[in-house]
């Protein structure tokens, strides 16, 4: 049974990170609705729309969790960097799945335009990588 009383344990705290990347799923799901309703970019493609397309981004995007699972939990890194990870690239399945691309509505200057599940996925990447930095956990050849 998961239980969800207090943030106070290990096992307590992954399950509120759990609870928040599910909130944040939903609040991107929303952002994506509204902005589609009125009128936002689909863009089939990733990577700021310079490759692939749904079904490598599928099998992208299942391949780039399953390694940062493996990650946090053989380096036993902060589950931060992983919910926010995990919910922009589940966000934009999500987004592929009922648009066929994911609802892009953030354009600034000539930068590529994006979203917020995007912005997620970087930060929590790079969070990762400075983790791993810092717990000198990259392995060196």
């Amino acid at each position: 049974m998961l239980t969800c009383v207090s943030p106070a344990s290990p096992k307590k705290t992954s399950c509120w990170y759990f609870i928040c990347g599910l909130a944040l799923i939903v609040i991107f799901e929303f952002f994506s609705y509204v902005n589609y309703s009125q009128g936002a970019v689909i863009n089939s493609r990733f990577a700021f729309g310079m490759i692939g397309n749904n079904f490598i981004y599928i099998i992208v995007a299942i391949l780039l969790l399953s390694l940062l699972l493996l990650l946090h939990f053989i380096r036993r890194l902060d589950f931060l960097p992983l919910v926010l990870t995990g919910s922009g690239v589940t966000a934009n399945l999500i987004d592929r799945l009922i648009y066929h691309g994911t609802v892009d509505y953030f354009k600034i200057f000539d930068l590529p335009i994006f979203n917020l599940p995007d912005i997620f996925i970087i930060t929590g990447l790079v969070m990762t990588l400075i983790l791993l930095l810092q717990k000198n956990t990259l392995p060196v050849h």
